[in-house]
């Protein structure tokens, strides 16, 4: 019997998923895949200018900050910002996609990054997953929790 694709999780290197020249500007970003839905895990990102807007060429990432706007642009996306830290945002794209990302301070940034990395371990095949029981009481997935479950909303206090 095939696995319930809804109950596991895998986790990617954003610079696994990119051309060689663009790769190094991904570092530190990471993709979780929950279902069919995918949060970005993206570095501090400056805000200027704000939103975010897609480059002209998607596959033309000249620095990190290119590729974090761009990651932050994902469907849901998870972004230290300390002033921020507690609160999400949904932004619109120049291509009309939304973004609902969510704000934690730089710690709780580090401590998800540092599981993912071990996660993404487990997880080195494009076919990999771990059953999501096995992380539902982790740093990560109470992020994943929050963000996944706060569509809709804009710049709104996030319980806990």
């Amino acid at each position: 019997m095939k696995p319930n694709t809804m109950d596991r999780i895998h986790v990617r290197p954003a610079a696994w998923e990119q051309a060689q020249e663009a790769a190094p500007f991904f570092d530190g970003i990471w993709f979780l895949y929950l279902d069919e839905r995918t949060v970005a895990f993206v570095p501090a990102v400056a805000r200027s200018p704000w939103p975010p807007t897609l480059p002209k060429d998607t596959d033309d990432i000249r620095s990190s900050d290119d590729a974090r706007r761009l990651s932050l642009l994902s469907r849901f996306a998870i972004t230290p910002d300390a002033s921020r830290a507690g609160t999400s945002e949904t932004v619109t794209a120049s291509d009309g996609m939304t973004s609902t990302i969510l704000y934690c301070d730089e710690a709780e940034f580090q401590r998800a990054s540092a599981q993912l990395a071990e996660l993404s371990e487990r997880t080195p095949g494009v076919h990999d997953s771990i059953p999501l029981d096995d992380v539902r009481d982790t740093p990560v997935f109470r992020l994943v929790a929050k963000v996944v479950g706060r569509v809709g909303t804009t710049s709104q206090r996030l319980p806990g």
